[in-house]
């Protein structure tokens, strides 16, 4: 065979063998779909279910500092504030990191993730297992659980740990402040 036939055949079998790959990619797609549907689900949130996850955001149970409820968080706090605080900068850390997890998965894929479960973080067939998040997913605490609401496609979605709550916006370290005239 000629060498300036190969070139030809290689494109010509990318060609034919690119609609198999994209029906493989589909299958594998459509079980994640069967094991995590609510997922994928078109669904605007409740109003009450909106006003509870707004109060754990504004008041986690993490800062319910009550020695009798808490007496692990409150010795921390009490004693040990950075190792307090550096359980909380991880787990926002963790709750960004599978932000960007799910946006890497709706650009690659067809049908979007638009929410998640502390299901599908936990288990090993979830869509975001192993190409985006690693499996066991490191919690930073037994406490937290990852959940959310809203939805991703239309920019409303909170992920948000039920133990540590989720970062406040616009309360960053990096903040800038305002000029002010001298």
């Amino acid at each position: 065979m000629p060498r300036n036939l190969l070139p030809a055949l290689f494109f010509f079998a990318m060609i034919f063998l690119s609609p198999v790959l994209m029906a493989q990619k589909l299958v594998g797609q459509a079980e994640h779909l069967k094991k995590f549907p609510q997922c994928f689900e078109v669904k605007a949130p409740q109003a009450d279910e909106m006003a509870r996850v707004r109060k754990l955001v504004d008041d986690p149970p993490c800062f319910r500092l009550c020695c009798y409820t808490n007496p692990k968080g409150y010795f921390l706090l009490a004693f040990f504030p950075d190792y307090f605080l550096e359980e909380l900068r991880s787990c926002y850390f963790s709750q960004s990191s599978i932000l960007g997890a799910m946006q890497m998965y709706n650009a690659e894929h067809v049908v979007p993730l638009r929410r998640l479960t502390s299901e599908m973080i936990n288990s090993q067939d979830s869509p975001l297992m192993p190409d985006y998040l690693k499996h066991p997913f490191p919690m930073p605490s037994a406490h937290c659980r990852y959940e959310s609401i809203g939805d991703l496609i239309h920019g409303n979605l909170i992920i948000y740990c039920t133990f540590h709550g989720a970062p406040q916006p616009g309360h960053s370290k990096n903040k800038s402040k305002p000029a002010t005239k001298h």
